[in-house]
């Protein structure tokens, strides 16, 4: 059996539910699909200049960090930050809080999507355990919203998302703007339905893909949860684990 990667949006909610299934899974390992190597979380840390699309005004401390990334190694999770910010300058990479959210993930099985040439030459050389994947601007491929598969560097993993939503390379770059600008323009949330069935992973997977990356809109709860327990809970107990994290969304302790 051909086993892959799952890998979901680095969010609040998405990491209440995967906690959630983790701590299921060590209760009742039989309820998890079996064909799962690693789960993981595609995203950035709020507020993260290098990216053009994290636009929060939150910042997390160094606790909070420290704390998630030391529970994503503990759990042999995937973490994979993207830099699409198309309008770096060399005086952006010496952000304090982005160079503290790097050197605090040294732990982690950590790669990074970086659109900027020179930025990815920073990342690599400061940060050598940060496995870097080079994209260019001029491509126009958001990670999330674009369906390829990685394989420019040595060091990329193959991937393979689930949607073929395309943002133009001017949208991005007005994000970038408004990023370093520390302009906050909540992006409209894009409605997505998971198109791969488990059996099409599997199939994809035996041909040397090696992670799934699904796109799920945060703006539905239901959604969220139909989605982690599609790829990676058996159809058997698939009503038992949606009733659980459903609860656990609706009384949050």
């Amino acid at each position: 059996m051909e086993k892959y990667n799952i890998i979901f949006p680095m969010e609040l909610t998405s990491f209440y539910i995967i906690r959630r299934i983790i701590n299921l899974k060590e209760e009742k390992p039989e309820i998890f699909n079996d064909s799962i190597n690693k789960i993981g979380f595609i995203g950035n840390i709020p507020y993260c200049i290098w990216s053009a699309r994290n636009q929060s005004i939150e910042i997390y401390s160094y606790e909070r960090i420290e704390n998630d990334f030391k529970y994503i190694s503990d759990n042999n999770l995937i973490l994979i930050l993207e830099f699409d910010n198309t309008k770096l300058e060399e005086k952006h990479f010496i952000d304090t809080y982005m160079n503290m959210v790097l050197m605090l993930a040294k732990d982690v099985d950590i790669y990074a999507i970086i659109y900027n040439e020179k930025l990815a030459e920073y990342v690599k050389n400061k940060y050598p355990y940060v496995k870097t994947v080079r994209m260019d601007s001029k491509d126009v491929i958001p990670p999330f919203d674009y369906c390829l598969t990685y394989s420019k560097e040595e060091t990329a993993p193959n991937y393979i998302y689930t949607t073929d939503i395309q943002r133009d390379i001017e949208t991005l770059n007005r994000m970038s703007e408004d990023v370093l600008n520390f302009e906050i323009i909540k992006q409209p949330a894009e409605k997505c339905d998971i198109e791969l069935d488990i059996e099409d992973i599997e199939k994809l997977s035996k041909s040397g893909i090696e992670s799934f990356i699904i796109k799920v809109s945060p703006e539905d709860k239901y959604d969220m949860v139909n989605a982690y327990i599609k790829y990676l809970i058996k159809n058997d107990y698939q009503n038992e684990v949606r009733l659980n994290l459903l609860k656990m969304l609706a009384f949050p302790k």
